[in-house]
């Protein structure tokens, strides 16, 4: 069980960023909602595997918390919030999510994603 714990540790950036190749393309066709659907599972799997917790009932606050207690800067806390935010809104609004958009929130969460050095 603990080899497993760290191999899930020591994959989740290339989980992640797996993760986010399909959010990519989900975008290049079009489909911008599931692009953001798959965007916001990549940050979620991320978080649940760097702290061996189950994405399942994981929450945006436990995250912001888990960065907090964890020393994560102000700045990356800030950030991770607002793109999960911008995934919410274009999940669950009536209005269309704007492909540019996505585009930067991609960008920012790969970066953000090999930057965060909190373990």
């Amino acid at each position: 069980k603990a080899n497993e714990d760290i191999i899930r540790r020591r994959e989740a950036l290339s989980c992640a960023l797996r993760t986010m190749e399909k959010a990519k393309r989900e975008g290049r066709r079009g489909d911008i909602g599931e692009a953001y659907e798959l965007l916001h599972k990549a940050i979620l799997q991320f978080f649940a595997d760097k702290c061996d917790l189950s994405i399942w009932g994981l929450t945006e606050d436990e995250i912001m918390d888990i960065l907090r207690g964890r020393g994560g800067h102000e700045s990356n806390i800030g950030e991770i919030s607002e793109i999960l935010s911008g995934c919410n809104k274009a999940r669950y609004s009536t209005e269309k999510p704007d492909v540019r958009e996505f585009k930067k929130h991609l960008e920012k969460t790969r970066r953000l994603l090999r930057s965060i050095k909190i373990w």
